[in-house]
């Protein structure tokens, strides 16, 4: 039964990623490493160009230490260029979920990660 519901999956993706008029939303962690990402294959298969992909980098907060700068060159578009470019997020870790954060406190903890946390600062600046 599960094998049939990721084949079922597969296809309901495949069919709207074969669309030329569907925009790919490649989301990725930040805590692991694109170039081994399935959704990068899969978004290169059906979008070879570019042209409608945007990334989506998640987990700001756990970028590990000495990746920093193969992650800058990413989301500032200079390595695995999409014309969409990428943005940036912080997520709620577990923690935070357990306790209920509400929405708007997620989206104060992400602001403040990305105003004064020296990663989100590193991924600040990079943006412009």
């Amino acid at each position: 039964e599960e094998k049939e519901l990721i084949s079922l999956i597969e296809n309901l993706c495949k069919t709207y990623l074969e669309k030329p008029n569907t925009l790919i939303a490649m989301c990725c962690p930040f805590n692991d490493d694109m170039e081994n990402q399935a959704v990068r294959m899969i978004a290169r298969t059906h979008d070879p160009d570019g042209h409608r992909t945007v990334g989506v980098l998640t987990k700001a907060d756990l970028m590990q230490q000495g990746t920093e700068q193969d992650w800058v060159s990413i989301f500032t578009n200079k390595k695995f260029e999409l014309n969409n470019g990428y943005f940036a997020v912080r997520n709620p870790p577990q923690r935070e979920l357990d306790q209920s954060i509400s929405p708007d406190a997620a989206r104060q903890k992400e602001e403040e990660f990305f105003q004064t946390d020296p990663m989100g600062e590193l991924l600040r600046k990079a943006q412009g």
